[in-house]
Order: structure tokens, then C-alpha cells, then sequence
């Protein structure tokens, strides 16, 4: 189970992971880099002091009464200003204090000694190197040598140091740099990484709009040239697709086998009451009326059932709606048939022939009680649980309905007046359609006059 930290999306994912290994993997590079710099410095500034050392030794020497003669030569002229932070000094190993030189840079004052004998001498050549605080708190790198020297072979310390700030600050400056360049290079690594993973994930992007394809109707199948890592899924989507719309078209054929099979036993049965006459005959053919009421009610439900979720019934309402009208008006020249739907396609999630069903008995209902003037009206909306859904609203000029018809309008087999021909399940058809799509209907009168029949639809977005 992944940690609840991380994010959901797998590119951040792979970002972030590359992000922090490209980060630590240079942090460690960059330490190894900023040692190995360090080292380096260090050595080439003790070597540069040991340069100079040997110049000293070259320069200062004994006389025959044993007093120090010499001054070094050196090119470096921060061994003669005043406090540099550059100096040398010359004096007998046995610290007696008899005589010493020093550089013009310590203006006579004396070093502090550092406790020389935790610093041992490198073998062979009786040197060694230490680190001490000089005038003005500068610290100071030194590098000694003892050695004998002059006609009595007397034991000198020779001292040669140098400000160790130098070391320091182009450790520090080179420190800088490397932090600036790598971290330029990880936000460099985190685009290209980024590039590289969107790049690599586009064929699943491929795959979700291919699905909004077939979600929207606009495609049976998910198509596409996918790479080896994606084709699987698609293919087994393609099977789960083909399948659910065998199951769904399987149905369809049961319920009308059953429709088919039960439509000529219930005729015989109410051909047959009506034929006994009586009281018995009465009660026949009204529980026979009845049966295939409730059958024709229950098989409905089912077939919308079966494909109320299927990703496969995607329906664009206009191309419904237009001929729809078309054949009302022909059915109907001496009525005005108007609709109004929005400019941004509005795609039914369910099945065309159910939305034709819909509006075309709402339809019908209206030419058959308008005077003149039939309007259809269609709008989107969100519902309560803001899911996109669509308002259709089917007016008429005509008498309207009482509320006491209101609200038996939509009773299975109500009819509002026996003076028109049908049969009177038509608005509770479209009532348990719409609810079986978890949408809801409502009478009421319409701005014309007439009755108005607003009913609700999912969409899909």
C-alpha cells in the first residue's frame, strides 16, 4: 500500500522520485568534489610556503660568534606590509632567545608558539606544518624546519607562514559554485525528467481520451496505435466493452422474446373474458389489461436498467430532437412546433431510443391537446450532487390540467379525457423511463397556457 504522503498522480511521482535521487546523488558528488578541492588547496598552499622555506633556508645562515646573517629574497612583497598576514622568522631550535630575524611584516612583534610537540616532524627532512593565530586574529598556516646550519653547526628554526584565509575563501567561492551549478543542473534534471515522463505516460493520455470517446458516443471502440506496455489494456478494454455490449444487446433480445411470447396468451385471455360477458368476463379482461400493463411496465425498467451505466449508450439530443419535430409538423401542419437548445452539444448518458421515446410520446401528448403552439426547451444544470444533468421542458397552448389531474397525470392507464383516442400510458412511460435514469418529471402549466411537462436527464460532460 503506497504512503498516504505521496501524491496520487504518477507523474509527480516519478518526478519527485527522480528529484530526490538526482538531489542526493549530486550532494554526495558535490562533497566529494568540494573535499577533493579542499585537499587540493591545502596542498598547493603548502607547497607554495615550502617554496619559500627553502629560500629562507638558502638565505639565513651563522657567522663564526654564532649570530644570524641573511635575508631572504622573496618576490612576494606581502612579507614586507605590516600585519599581511605573510611572515617568517628565523631563531635558534634551543629557544634560548640569543638572537632572531623576522620578516618587516611582524614589525618586531613576536609569534605565538603552538604547542609544537603534539605536531611531530615528518621523517627525513625534519618538517612540519601547523596552524596558529597570528596578529589581528588572522589564523596563520606555518610550516618549520630545524635544521644546522653555519661553521658551529648551530640548530636553527626556520618558520615560514602564510594567511590561511586565502585557503579559506577560495574553498568557500569554489563552494559556492558548485552549489549554484548543481543546483541549476537538478532543476535542469527535474524539467527534463518531468519532459521525459510526460512524454512516456502520453499514450495512457491517449487512452483516457479514447475513453471520453466512447463515454461521449463518438466512438464504439478504443482506438489507437499504443505501445507494447499499453495495447494489453486497451485490448482487454476492448473486450470488456464488447462484452458488456453483448450482455446489454442479450437482454434487449430475452425481454422482446418475452414481450413476443407473453403478447398472445394475454390477448387470447382478454379476447377470451371479453367474449364471456358478465361479471366474471369483466373482471378477465381488466386483470388480463392489467397483467400486460405491469409486464410492458417491469420489461421496460429492465431493458433501461441494463444499459442505464453502460459506457457504450452515448446520445447527442440534437440530432434526435430535429427530426423528431420534423415529423410532428408533418404530422401536424396546422400546429407550430419551436425548440430551443443550447449552443454547447448536450450528449444524453443513455440510449437514443429511449430519449426518442421520451420526447416523442411528450410530444405527441402535446399536438394531440395544443391549439397551435408546441415549444420544446432544453438547458443544462447541475444536480443536487453536482452532476451535470439536462432540463427539457414540452409546453402547449392547449386546456392544461386541473391539480387534481396534475397529479393523477402520470397513473399508469389515466386518461384525462376518453373524448381523445389512446390509451393513457404514455406520460407514465415517460415518468418510469426518466426515473429509471435517476432523473425526476413534473407537471405544471406552461407560460403558453397549456400543460407543461419539464422532465430531468443525466448528461455527459
Amino acid at each position: 500500500m503506497p504512503a498516504r504522503w505521496l501524491p496520487k498522480s504518477l507523474t509527480l511521482r516519478m518526478v519527485l522520485t527522480s528529484a530526490v535521487f538526482t538531489a542526493f546523488a549530486l550532494f554526495l558528488i558535490s562533497t566529494l568534489l568540494i573535499g577533493l578541492f579542499r585537499t587540493s588547496s591545502e596542498d598547493g598552499f603548502e607547497d607554495m610556503l615550502d617554496v619559500q622555506l627553502g629560500t629562507l633556508l638558502d638565505s639565513v645562515t651563522t657567522d663564526a660568534s654564532g649570530n644570524l646573517r641573511g635575508v631572504p629574497a622573496f618576490s612576494d612583497s606581502r612579507y614586507l606590509n605590516l600585519a599581511s598576514g605573510w611572515y617568517w622568522t628565523v631563531e635558534y631550535a634551543d629557544d634560548s632567545g640569543k638572537d632572531r630575524l623576522m620578516s618587516r611584516s611582524l614589525g618586531g612583534a613576536p609569534l605565538p608558539l603552538a604547542d609544537r610537540s603534539l605536531v611531530p616532524f615528518s621523517e627525513g627532512d625534519f618538517k612540519r606544518s601547523y596552524t596558529i593565530v597570528g596578529p589581528n586574529q588572522v589564523p596563520l598556516l606555518v610550516l618549520e624546519n630545524e635544521s644546522e646550519t653555519g661553521e658551529n653547526s648551530v640548530a636553527l628554526r626556520y618558520r615560514v607562514m602564510g594567511d590561511r584565509r586565502v585557503i579559506d575563501r577560495r574553498i568557500s567561492q569554489f563552494t559556492r559554485q558548485i552549489y549554484t551549478y548543481l543546483s541549476l543542473f537538478v532543476l535542469l534534471s527535474i524539467a527534463a525528467s518531468a519532459l521525459a515522463v510526460r512524454f512516456g505516460l502520453s499514450p495512457l493520455h491517449r487512452v483516457g481520451l479514447a475513453l471520453q470517446q466512447i463515454r461521449e458516443g463518438k466512438s464504439s471502440r478504443l482506438e489507437g496505435d499504443f505501445p507494447p506496455e499499453i495495447a494489453p489494456l486497451a485490448n482487454e478494454m476492448n473486450a470488456l466493452i464488447d462484452n458488456n455490449r453483448r450482455i446489454v444487446e442479450r437482454s434487449r433480445t430475452q425481454v422482446g422474446n418475452l414481450a413476443h411470447a407473453l403478447k398472445t396468451p394475454l390477448a387470447v385471455m382478454s379476447n377470451e373474458g371479453q367474449s364471456l360477458g358478465g361479471a366474471k368476463g369483466v373482471v378477465i379482461a381488466e386483470q388480463t389489461d392489467a397483467m400486460q400493463d405491469q409486464i410492458q411496465r417491469y420489461l421496460q425498467r429492465a431493458r433501461v436498467a441494463a444499459q442505464r451505466e453502460s459506457v457504450i449508450y452515448r446520445a447527442p439530443i440534437a440530432p434526435i430532437v430535429t427530426p423528431t419535430l420534423r415529423v410532428m409538423q408533418k404530422l401536424n401542419p396546422e400546429k407550430q412546433f419551436h425548440f430551443d437548445l443550447p449552443q454547447d452539444e448536450l450528449v444524453f448518458a443513455g440510449e437514443a431510443e429511449d430519449f426518442q421515446e421520451i420526447i416523442g410520446n411528450l410530444l405527441e401528448n402535446a399536438a394531440k391537446w395544443g391549439k397551435r403552439r408546441i415549444e420544446l426547451r432544453a438547458v443544462k444544470s447541475r444536480s443536487s450532487t453536482g452532476a451535470p444533468i439536462m432540463s427539457v421542458e414540452i409546453s402547449d397552448d392547449g386546456p392544461g390540467l386541473t391539480e387534481s389531474q396534475i397529479a393523477a397525470g402520470i397513473k399508469r392507464g389515466k386518461r384525462m379525457d376518453e373524448s381523445k383516442p389512446g390509451t393513457g400510458l404514455g406520460l407514465s412511460i415517460v415518468s418510469d423511463t426518466v426515473r429509471e435514469y435517476g432523473g425526476e418529471m413534473k407537471l405544471g402549466k406552461s407560460a403558453l397556457g397549456g400543460l407543461s411537462v419539464t422532465f430531468t436527464l443525466p448528461l455527459v460532460e
